[in-house]
């Protein structure tokens, strides 16, 4: 069965009325007043404690259509009452819609989906790997020793690389799009936007996606096993600086290059901030001034995912603790949830901040307001298996 009929099957349950609907609505409301009680006693934050209301709706849509179900209407006026205010919007059970203009890609083990806006899904093919040229004009994808520039719209490979080792992590440059870097191997490599002048920039490249700068489209960062980071002009190869300590020179100003375990590198929109992210730490450079803001996380805890705002400084951060993941915008939390929320993703507009739940086969979205406090979450059901990623969301 294709997944358009699976689709169109679950849509058709999803309208057939329940059977003894009495005592569904009983069985509900035993399962949100036992939920509802085996909350922890410790005060939480209006925001935060707003993801498990929504995380709850969300998945009691997956068994009642919220069209013509009283239980529906039931468990609404119930969230109401538990978190005082408006409850957030859990996003029905058939329905991949975006909150935000734009696409997003999405990988999996069957390949890499883009998810329209509506929530029309296309499959490009049996890539493992993917971003966005600027404008979303092009995706340049990846798969085992390949990378190719594919059209998102027809689906056709515009041109393709065959390497002799692996290729991933592809990353297209801002705002003209001349260039692509990727990790081939253990190498970096840089190619045109068009797929010609394939040439080697680096050796003993991590496994962390370089970043471009977006202020200055020709210069990129990216990280070796040594745990230094280095920023370099794209076309003539010169290195502009360099963090941590390596072949380049002992520059030891970075918590996590000396631990030489970089797990993340991103740009401020406006290209003034580079952070450098560790497992349990992370530094924020400033590149007009020359500071830093170092900072080490408790024992314990681990950063997953981090990703900067696509205008301004505002940097969401998912931060695990034991059983639980925060996710804060700015310092401050914006929602949590048990087990593991990463693949971090703001929306083109700066408005909307996407968290993938694996384990729930969820994304979790925040309306991301100037005041972290005023944030509103809601459910979305994403049919793609747990191993689903995101990838970007572009234009």
């Amino acid at each position: 069965m294709t997944r358009d009929e699976i689709e169109a099957l679950e849509r058709a349950l999803s309208e057939t009325p329940l059977p003894e609907e009495v005592a569904a609505r009983e069985r509900a409301r035993q399962t949100l007043v036992a939920a509802h009680a085996q909350t922890a006693p410790r005060r939480r934050s209006r925001s935060v404690r707003l993801v498990w209301v929504a995380a709850l709706a969300a998945a009691i849509t997956v068994g009642v259509s919220q069209r013509d179900s009283g239980l529906a209407h039931e468990v609404s006026d119930w969230m109401r009452a538990v978190v005082k205010q408006p409850a957030p919007t859990a996003t029905p059970f058939n329905g991949l819609q975006l909150p935000a203009a734009g696409r997003l890609l999405v990988s999996e083990d069957s390949g890499m989906w883009v998810v329209e806006r509506s929530g029309k899904r296309k499959r490009l093919g049996s890539w493992q790997d993917a971003t966005w040229s600027p404008r979303g004009l092009y995706v340049a994808a990846a798969s085992e020793r390949t990378l190719a520039a594919v059209d998102p719209d027809t689906r056709s490979v515009r041109w393709q690389l065959r390497r002799p080792e692996p290729v991933s992590l592809p990353r297209w440059s801002p705002e003209e799009g001349f260039y692509i870097a990727y990790r081939s191997g253990r190498s970096l490599r840089i190619v045109y936007g068009n797929g010609e002048h394939d040439v080697k920039a680096g050796d003993r490249m991590a496994n962390v996606a370089p970043a471009w700068r977006p202020s200055a489209p020709r210069t990129l960062a990216w990280a070796a096993t040594d745990g230094t980071v280095t920023i370099e002009d794209a076309l003539t190869a010169k290195v502009l600086r360099t963090f941590g300590t390596g072949p380049s020179g002992p520059l030891r100003d970075s918590l996590t290059a000396r631990a030489g375990r970089v797990r993340d590198l991103a740009w401020s929109s406006d290209g003034r901030r580079l952070l450098i992210a560790g497992r349990r730490d992370y530094t924020i450079h400033d590149l007009a001034t020359g500071e830093r803001d170092a900072t080490r996380l408790p024992a314990g805890t681990t950063l997953l995912a981090a990703a900067y705002a696509p205008a301004g400084h505002r940097l969401a951060l998912a931060v695990r603790t034991g059983d639980e993941t925060e996710v804060r915008i700015g310092g401050e939390p914006v929602l949590r949830g048990p087990g593991r929320l990463s693949e971090l993703e703001w929306s083109p507009d700066g408005r909307w901040l996407l968290a993938g739940w694996p384990s729930a086969d969820h994304w979790l979205l925040v309306r991301a307001s100037a005041r972290a406090r005023d944030a509103a979450v809601s459910g979305v059901r994403h049919r793609f298996g747990t191993t689903a990623r995101t990838h970007g969301w572009c234009c």
